[in-house]
C-alpha cells in the first residue's frame, strides 16, 4: 500500500473512491470534491490522503485543523473505503498517518462532525453509514451529540413573496438579492450579530454562484437579515440570520422563500437545509419534514 497526499493530479481518483463509497445523497461532482478539498482554506497534504494499492485508488480520508476564538479543533471531513477494500485496514492507516499529524499540530481531540465553514455533512449518518460508525468506535470515538437535516419539497409550489414584502417596505424594509459590491454591509453586520467568521465565508460562496443565491434584508441602509443557498453544494440552504430587532416581522420567512424560490429556477425539486437550527420555524414557514440525522463524534489525541 501507498498514501499519497491528495493533488490535483490525483484528484479524479479521490473523487472516485469517494462516490462510489457513499450513498447517492452524498455524491459529488469534481469541482465540488475540490471546493471542499484542495480548495478548503485549511487544506493540508498531511492530513487529506488517498491510499493506493497495485496502481488503484482505495481508499481516502480527509483531516483538517481549524482555527477559532477558542482556540484549535482537528475534524475528519469525510473518509470513504470502496467496498472491495474494507477489510483491509486501509482507513486504519489513513487515520492512524492524519491522527498522528493533527496531534503533532497540538489538537488535543478530532471530531467527526460539522467544521464549518466547508463541510459535506454535519457528522455521520448512522443509518446509512453504520459500518463506517462501527470503525469509528473501533479507532476511540463517541458519540457527543446529534445534528440533523430538513428537506422542503419545491416541485409545484408557489413561493411568491410579494403581498409580504409590500407589507414590510411601509415599515421601511426592502428584500432584495444581493449585490457583490454589499459584501462590507454584510460583514459588519454579520460582526455586529456575533455570528462569528464562518457564517460570512459559507454566505461568501453562496455569492460566488450565478446568479448569486444570496438575498438580504435593508432598513435605513444598513443590512438587518440574510439568507445563503448553494453555499456548500447545490440545492442546500443556509446559513440564514435576523436581527435581533426584526424577528417578529417575517423577514426570515420571506429570505427562506426568496432562497427557495431560486432553487426552482435553478431546477431544483427539493431544497436541503442542513444542520438545523429553529425546527418549527422551517416546518410551518415551508412544511419541511426531517430527513436525516447525523451523530457528530469525537476522539481525544492528547
Amino acid at each position: 500500500m501507498q498514501i499519497l497526499p491528495l493533488s490535483e493530479s490525483n484528484l479524479k481518483e479521490a473523487c472516485s473512491v469517494y462516490n462510489a463509497s457513499v450513498d447517492e445523497c452524498d455524491n459529488l461532482s469534481l469541482d465540488w470534491f475540490r471546493f471542499h478539498t484542495l480548495d478548503d482554506p485549511d487544506f493540508c497534504p498531511e492530513t487529506t490522503l488517498l491510499a493506493v494499492e497495485d496502481g488503484r485508488a482505495a481508499s481516502f480520508a480527509h483531516g483538517v485543523r481549524r482555527e477559532h476564538a477558542n482556540g484549535v479543533s482537528g475534524f475528519i471531513k469525510s473518509f470513504a473505503t470502496l467496498p472491495e477494500y474494507r477489510s483491509r485496514r486501509y482507513a486504519k492507516a489513513l487515520f492512524q498517518v492524519i491522527e498522528s499529524h493533527l496531534a503533532g499540530c497540538g489538537v488535543s481531540a478530532v471530531k467527526m462532525g460539522c467544521p464549518a465553514p466547508r463541510y459535506i455533512t454535519p457528522g455521520i449518518d448512522p443509518r446509512l453509514y453504520t459500518p463506517a460508525v462501527d470503525f469509528l468506535m473501533g479507532r476511540g470515538f463517541k458519540y457527543t451529540r446529534m445534528a440533523y437535516n430538513m428537506d422542503a419539497e419545491l416541485a409545484g409550489r408557489n413561493f411568491c413573496t410579494k403581498d409580504a414584502e409590500d407589507a414590510l417596505k411601509s415599515k421601511g424594509i426592502i428584500i432584495y438579492r444581493m449585490e457583490p459590491e454589499e459584501k462590507d454591509l454584510l460583514a459588519e453586520f454579520i460582526t455586529a450579530e456575533g455570528w462569528g467568521k464562518n457564517w460570512l465565508l459559507e454566505a461568501t460562496y453562496a455569492m460566488q454562484s450565478n446568479p448569486p443565491g444570496l438575498f438580504v434584508a435593508k432598513k435605513d441602509g444598513k443590512i438587518a437579515g440574510f439568507a445563503a443557498c448553494g453555499a456548500l453544494r447545490p440545492g442546500f440552504f443556509g446559513p440564514m440570520g435576523t436581527a435581533a430587532s426584526m424577528r417578529g416581522l417575517g423577514v426570515g420567512k420571506i429570505l427562506l422563500k426568496k432562497c427557495l424560490s431560486h432553487m426552482q429556477t435553478m431546477g431544483r425539486d427539493t431544497c436541503h437545509i442542513s444542520a438545523v437550527g429553529p425546527l418549527r420555524f422551517y416546518h410551518k414557514s415551508v412544511g419541511a419534514k426531517v430527513s436525516r440525522i447525523f451523530w457528530e463524534m469525537e476522539k481525544p489525541l492528547i
